[in-house]
């Protein structure tokens, strides 16, 4: 059944682009036929509303929608609660959710201060095809509800386990206590190799996009450095590129 909203609730909604009021109400946005489409097959809970302009006919995602209250709003007001430039007509609002568990698989990714929301997303979607379940986000990183990472994540935010605005140095010390070995990606590491990994338990950590991971982190001698094998003079890669073959070389390893 399509409903109106109030001028209060646009308020409300339109306000969630802002993260000050996404952790004031617990609630963030996602928009577009695929994310909504992910956080249904991911079989998340938390719907609090979900938005559909006037015009949009895709009736196979309205069909398919958990029992709520569909809201139609005209151009204009759609226009007010969306954050992309070219909307394809429906958004949801949801519930944020709480903290879990994140002691679980062989690898574990941690994040010190990735300021990019595109990359913090990429490397989501990067540790879900892998199948990492847990993944730390440290404090001073891009927001997992800003909705650049929410796209960037094409929908892995929903199904993996996360923990954010995270001290770091106390987490790789808890797991490194948990029997995990702790792994700190940098340009003057070791070349990853079946030499320089443990086969075991690992958290990988990546850092900031400008300036690495932090000197507090890589001055615990109990960590190891680590680095991609580089065949040029290139200085570096972008964060999430790196996780990308990084995590790659590990599930190689483990696996084998």
């Amino acid at each position: 059944m399509n409903k109106a909203l109030t001028n209060n609730e646009i308020k409300l909604i339109a306000s969630l682009k802002i993260k000050k009021y996404r952790d004031l109400h617990e609630m963030y946005l996602i928009e577009g036929e695929h994310l909504l489409s992910e956080f249904i097959k991911s079989g998340k809970k938390g719907l609090k509303y979900v938005i559909r302009r006037k015009d949009f006919e895709n009736e196979f995602i309205i069909n398919n929608l958990p029992d709520i209250n569909i809201y139609e709003v005209n151009s204009a007001q759609f226009d007010k609660l969306s954050d992309t430039k070219s909307p394809q007509g429906i958004l949801a609002v949801v519930k944020s959710s709480g903290e879990k568990n994140l002691s679980v698989g062989k690898i574990i990714v941690a994040l010190d201060s990735i300021n990019d929301p595109g990359n913090l997303g990429t490397i989501l979607r990067t540790c879900y095809w892998y199948g990492i379940e847990s993944i730390i986000i440290g404090k001073n990183s891009a927001d997992v509800y800003n909705t650049k990472t929410i796209r960037a994540s094409q929908g892995a935010l929903f199904y993996v386990n996360f923990k954010t605005e995270s001290d770091l140095n106390l987490e790789l010390e808890r797991l490194k206590n948990n029997g995990y070995n702790i792994y700190l990606t940098s340009l003057t590491g070791n070349v990853i190799s079946d030499r320089t990994i443990s086969k075991g338990k690992a958290v990988i950590v990546f850092g900031n996009e400008a300036n690495g991971i932090s000197k507090k982190l890589i001055g615990n001698k109990e960590y190891k450095e680590i680095k991609i094998k580089s065949y040029t003079g290139c200085e570096s890669l972008n964060v999430s590129v790196t996780a990308g073959i990084v995590i790659n070389e590990f599930k190689r390893l483990f696996e084998n």
